[in-house]
């Protein structure tokens, strides 16, 4: 599966390539990024790396706690 990354500021938004439906989100926490999968349907965001150190480690894990093991991104910045 092949994942874009908006970057925006602090924050990272990943979405599967070819879709608008975001599965997961960062937020920076001092030196770390905290990564977060958002499920489909009315389930709230779930924080699934508070320790990623970096992007990298964050796309891996909402990667993982979307279902997919095998799995590239590319990063798109965001309009400032």
């Amino acid at each position: 599966m092949k994942f874009i990354v908006r970057e925006e500021g602090d924050a990272h938004f990943l979405f599967p390539d070819g879709t608008m439906d975001m599965i997961g989100f960062t937020k920076r926490q001092g030196p770390l990024l905290m990564a977060y999968y958002e499920p489909e349907g009315d389930e709230p965001p779930r924080l699934v790396n508070s320790e990623a150190l970096s992007l990298n480690d964050a796309v891996g894990s909402i990667a993982q706690a979307a279902g997919y093991d095998d799995y590239t991104y590319e990063i798109e910045e965001g309009e400032e």
